[in-house]
């Protein structure tokens, strides 16, 4: 609390404390995981696209009947629209969803982004809006009209959610590792949705603060 208040550098007179960070860092038993979903990493980053179609071209050469998947869940586009960012994000969840529903019809449907995140927790609206997210852009990924009014409709709501999620884990003694989690992956996902729907206005012809 005092000014003699020792501070840590690399390299100095701290080698347990550089050790034991060290082994927090790699060891979730350690160190809660409560970082940001490695999908939300890689299909919203600047590679998006290219993220994307890597991903796309594995399923094509591990999981044959892929090709077919594919074109029911897109109802048979044979170019996708808005393949970067939010939208790259949303594509592997609905590739994800497709090749499970192919290769393992009895398994629960599911999103693997989101059974890593949320884990067992079922009762959240924070996941019911983010899996509502997803089934509506799949249904009017060829409408952008539409697909505006309802990115637009969701992401006010999931911003709604993600506020009384940080109410409860601030102020109502509801803080846990999962939570934080939550709330984490959760608000990645509202600034992607955010950043997609500025998008789609300036193709609309509208400026981003129009809205």
């Amino acid at each position: 609390m005092g000014s003699d208040c020792s501070t840590y550098e690399p390299g100095s007179d701290h080698p347990y404390g550089l050790a034991l960070y060290q082994t927090a860092l790699h060891s979730t038993c350690v160190m809660p995981d409560v970082g940001i979903d490695e999908s939300l990493w890689k299909f919203s980053g600047v590679n998006s696209n290219a993220e994307l179609q890597t991903y796309s071209n594995q399923l094509v050469n591990s999981v044959p009947v892929y090709v077919s998947s594919l074109g029911t869940a897109f109802g048979g586009l044979a170019v996708i629209p808005n393949a970067v960012g939010f939208g790259a994000l949303i594509l592997s969840m609905i590739l994800d969803l497709s090749i499970k529903s192919a290769t393992k019809p009895q398994s629960p449907r599911t999103y693997s982004m989101l059974q890593r995140v949320f884990g067992e927790e079922k009762a959240s609206s924070v996941r019911d809006t983010m899996v509502e997210s997803v089934t509506r852009y799949q249904t009017f990924i060829n409408d952008n009209q539409r697909l505006r009014v309802e990115m637009q409709r969701l992401e006010v709501q999931l911003s709604n959610h993600l506020t009384s999620l940080k109410t409860s884990l601030l102020h109502d003694d509801q803080m846990s590792s999962r939570g934080f989690k939550i709330w984490v992956n959760g608000a990645s996902f509202h600034v992607q949705m955010r950043i997609h729907e500025a998008r789609l206005n300036i193709q609309a012809g509208r400026g981003a603060s129009d809205y």
